[in-house]
């Protein structure tokens, strides 16, 4: 099983990141393939506050990216201020 935790927090020290890689290891003891995507560290970070607009969004190619890792997981874990969503 093919499992997605996506986490999206400014600080590194922050709760939320403590939630994200507890679950990592808990998923990974449990013999699940994990990915972890950090929205504000990873090479796929997202500018979530570089726009004005949402219709004239401009074009990356990292969000086909970070798509196709949402289409391959089975399961997708959202960690956000140290709660997880599903």
């Amino acid at each position: 099983m093919k499992t997605l935790i996506i986490t999206a927090h400014p600080k590194q020290d922050a709760f939320t990141h403590a939630v994200a890689a507890s679950y990592y290891k808990s998923a990974e003891h449990a013999g699940k393939e994990i990915e972890l995507l950090d929205l504000y560290r990873d090479e796929l970070r997202q500018d979530f506050f570089e726009f004005n607009d949402i219709k004239n969004l401009p074009s990356d190619p990292k969000r086909g990216q970070i798509q196709l890792l949402i289409k391959k997981a089975d399961e997708i874990y959202f960690v956000n201020n140290g709660s997880v969503e599903t």
